[in-house]
């Protein structure tokens, strides 16, 4: 159970387990739940971290797909986490 309530406005200036657990199941349903997302790996197999440095909140994850021959900087994805514009309680992800 997480210390941060559901609907509550997400304080992205303090760094709470509870906090980093609710954005990386946000981000879960965002990136790997749409039947229409084409992705055939879950968010383990993907090494999907969340993680906060200086202040600001990143999701991280690999493609499995890519061959390893493809360097691991062009086999990962990193999005920047914000709160939502529209809703305060969620998020909106942004390419780094």
């Amino acid at each position: 159970m997480t210390d941060v309530p559901r609907h509550a406005p997400l304080d992205l200036d303090r760094f709470s387990e509870g906090l980093r657990r609710r954005l990386y199941d946000r981000v879960v349903q965002l990136q790997f739940s749409p039947a229409d997302s084409g992705l055939a790996y879950t968010p383990d197999e993907a090494w999907l971290q969340i993680v906060c440095c200086w202040g600001r909140w990143f999701a991280v994850w690999t493609d499995p797909e890519e061959p390893p021959v493809v360097p691991a900087r062009l086999r990962a994805h990193i999005v920047r986490i914000e709160v939502s514009q529209e809703d305060a309680a969620d998020i909106e992800l942004y390419a780094v």
